[in-house]
């Protein structure tokens, strides 16, 4: 199996969310474009959308399946969505979420 390497192509088309970095998308093969924002962290890989006879497959950052849809903006709007929802819900410290914090010494035996 061989695999050829082809130049990758930028596209223009940026969204931005709210204050947040805009979304760049990436085209490295025909039938692939790649989500990304980039912040001071670096880039964070947001998903993707591949071409499979003639529906176009969203997944998100996580590897999760966000379903096949009829154009390319609709598996666009899926990402994007998937991305909100994840920014949305900011994990919590344990001791926030009500957990109970013990010393190391607390743990050993009197």
């Amino acid at each position: 199996m061989s695999q050829t390497l082809v130049p990758e192509r930028r596209s223009i088309a940026r969204t931005t969310d709210g204050g947040r970095s805009a979304v760049t998308w990436s085209s490295p093969s025909e039938d692939l474009w790649v989500a990304s924002r980039s912040d001071a962290g670096g880039a964070h890989f947001l998903g993707f959308i591949e071409r499979s006879l003639d529906l176009f497959h969203a997944v998100d950052g996580q590897g999760v399946g966000l379903g096949r849809h009829s154009r390319v903006d609709d598996a666009r709007q899926a990402v994007l969505a998937s991305d909100r929802a994840v920014a949305a819900s900011a994990p919590e410290s344990w001791s926030a979420a009500g957990a109970p914090v013990l010393a190391v010494r607390d743990l050993r035996r009197r």
